[in-house]
């Protein structure tokens, strides 16, 4: 009597690891918005692979093939939103016009994305700033980092009235930055107390990006120039020092 050949006989070689069988074209890139549209609504612990598989319209095995794991997703998914909100930021800051005008431009750009995103901040907190690896081990960390830095050294290039970039750290200037923003953001009851309530959000956000503005304008114009007046002996040894060095 004939016996029927084992399954894995039938259909062939087994199938290696790798991208799923019958998954669609749809690539990483598009799972990770997904996400973040899914993130707009919903809080980072309450987001499965399930609920980003079914938004992208793929089998949630696409979706563990790209990022390993849901945490691997939320870390990739707010890491791809920092970039892109550092790719729009980079036009701002390197504007040919005034240091006052590339700074709003820069405030305004990042309280937008915090209040549209009002999960991001957590996000980052714990996926990006609180990861597993030491700080200076995490290459997203590091990228994300040095990236802001970055434009902060482009915000402060040379203008007409001194060279900020050469006595404005843009270390501290990036740290300041963010956490004016995040704060705004994040003190919602705050604003509440101490503002009438039929101040408009959107009136009363205007107003917080104008007086953030002329703060680190003014911050940064006396540190230049309080950097500028050194005493003559100070800067004969450090004209010495930079002829030795």
């Amino acid at each position: 009597m004939a016996t029927s050949k084992p399954a894995a006989s039938r259909s062939g070689r087994r199938r290696s690891a790798g991208r799923p069988a019958n998954s669609t074209s749809v690539g990483g890139v598009a799972i990770l918005d997904a996400t973040l549209e899914i993130l707009r609504l919903t809080p980072p612990e309450k987001v499965t692979v399930v609920d980003v598989a079914a938004a992208a319209k793929v089998d949630p095995a696409l979706v563990r093939y790209y990022f390993k794991s849901r945490q691997g997703l939320l870390r990739a998914a707010v890491a791809h939103m920092l970039e892109d909100v550092q790719a729009k930021s980079r036009p701002i800051v390197s504007e040919e016009t005034t240091l006052e005008q590339r700074l709003r431009g820069r405030l305004r750009l990042l309280i937008t994305v915090l209040r549209d995103n009002p999960y991001l901040l957590r996000l980052v907190l714990s996926e990006i700033y609180n990861g597993s690896a030491s700080s200076r081990d995490d290459e997203v960390l590091r990228g994300i980092a040095l990236d802001g830095v970055s434009l902060s050294q482009a915000l402060l290039a040379e203008n007409s009235s001194f060279a900020a970039s050469e006595r404005v750290d843009p270390r501290f200037l990036h740290i300041a930055i963010l956490g004016i923003c995040t704060f705004f953001i994040e003190a919602k009851p705050l604003l509440g107390v101490l503002f009438d309530e039929d101040v408009k959000l959107d009136k009363l956000t205007e107003q917080y990006i104008d007086f953030a503005t002329s703060l680190i304008l003014d911050g940064i114009v006396n540190d230049a120039n309080n950097r500028g007046k050194t005493d003559p002996a100070k800067k004969g040894k450090s004209s010495k020092r930079a002829a030795v060095g």
